[in-house]
């Protein structure tokens, strides 16, 4: 906060608080946002990185069946071990297709703007579906394995389930991972990416339990990967349900945000503790809206937490002065995004000219920043 006031920023008026769902964002008592809100004197409205908790079930599944990751790049079992080497050298084999339902080829304006990493996982995934290797595609080196960011892991486990030198034995699960891939991982990336406003969030992690739920047929299996959403459940959190209740197209939906969150303002609900508790997730909605279970108890609303207790419900920071007769007429819209993916490309950014400017750090710093900034958004 006080670099905030150093360059002149205004924190008066924040509503709204970004970040990846480590707990050293999102921890209850010492993590960033608590501690700013702390700061502020009131809540802030959390948007999670969804891109980032796409990820967390597929590290989970990929562990059950692969067994634990040993370091920052390597991996204990056989399908990690061979999917972090050098695909390009191993040869193409002939394999079943494998098939998505849901799957439309992207257009060549959408396809421009994918990242390298975006658009080699979208050639293995067309790839995976025709039955062909091209060789093109199996010289292609694929970026390195990092756990911090799976994209290229995803593209690694595609190519490898069309390559020789698999063992027979561990075909079912390299299988299975695919599947996953294919079916749930790459749909939720490109869904997530264009569907990205904060708006979508809630929606989006329903259809990322709905394609879990489709594609997973083992129940155990299906259960195991559910509970790693529940730990990174902040878009079924009421604030985040109603927000993406106020932008539905449907009315009738839209007015049940604006009768809650009404209620809430004539029952002048502010909260008693700036303490956030994950809600308990309902896995069997058969709607984003009923993912939180929200209640009317003793004229206050509450919603079920992740520990089978019962919390206040609060006013989403993100309608606060706005007049919500405003969206019987039309959908609530908000640029704010669902995913800090741009946050994490200025890390990078920000690493590389860390390396390259020697003592103090000060405006030579911030201009290269500023330089690098300005060449990102050229490209």
């Amino acid at each position: 906060m006080s670099h905030c006031a150093e360059l002149g920023i205004d924190l008066s008026s924040l509503t709204s608080c970004g970040c990846d769902g480590t707990n050293t964002n999102t921890g209850r008592h010492s993590g960033v946002v608590a501690l700013l809100e702390r700061r502020l004197g009131r809540q802030l409205q959390r948007s999670i990185c969804c891109l980032h908790r796409i990820e967390l079930p597929f590290r989970h599944y990929f562990t059950s069946l692969d067994g634990v990751t040993t370091g920052p790049n390597s991996f204990s079992g056989p399908i990690g071990t061979l999917a972090a080497g050098q695909l390009h050298l191993l040869k193409p084999r002939k394999f079943t297709p494998l098939q998505c339902p849901d799957f439309s080829k992207l257009p060549d304006d959408v396809l421009r703007k994918l990242s390298w990493d975006q658009k080699v996982l979208y050639r293995h995934v067309v790839a995976v579906q025709s039955g062909t290797l091209p060789p093109e595609l199996a010289s292609t080196e694929i970026g390195p394995v990092c756990h911090s960011r799976w994209i290229t892991f995803q593209s690694r486990i595609l190519r490898l389930f069309m390559s020789s030198g698999v063992l027979k034995s561990v075909l079912p699960k390299l299988r299975k991972l695919a599947i996953y891939v294919l079916n749930i991982y790459f749909p939720m990336h490109m869904n997530i990416k264009y569907e990205s406003s904060i708006v979508n969030g809630c929606v989006n992690l329903f259809k990322e339990i709905s394609l879990i739920k489709k594609f997973v047929k083992s129940k155990a299996e299906q259960e195991f990967i559910l509970c790693s959403l529940q730990g990174n459940s902040y878009f079924a959190h009421p604030h985040n349900v109603l927000i993406s209740m106020l932008g539905d197209e449907s009315y009738v939906i839209r007015k049940m945000a604006i009768d809650i969150i009404q209620d809430l303002r004539n029952l002048h609900v502010e909260s008693q503790s700036l303490d956030y508790y994950l809600p308990k997730v309902n896995f069997n909605a058969a709607s984003y809206s009923e993912l939180c279970s929200m209640i009317k108890k003793d004229d206050r609303w509450v919603y079920l937490t992740f520990m089978d207790s019962l919390e206040y419900i609060t006013e989403p920071p993100l309608t606060k002065h706005l007049d919500l007769s405003n969206f019987l007429l039309q959908q609530f819209t908000s640029d704010l995004p669902c995913h800090t993916q741009s946050v994490e490309r200025m890390v990078k950014i920000t690493t590389e000219a860390s390396k390259k400017v020697c003592g103090r750090v000060n405006q030579s710093t911030e201009g290269m920043l500023i330089v690098k900034g300005r060449s990102e958004r050229n490209k």
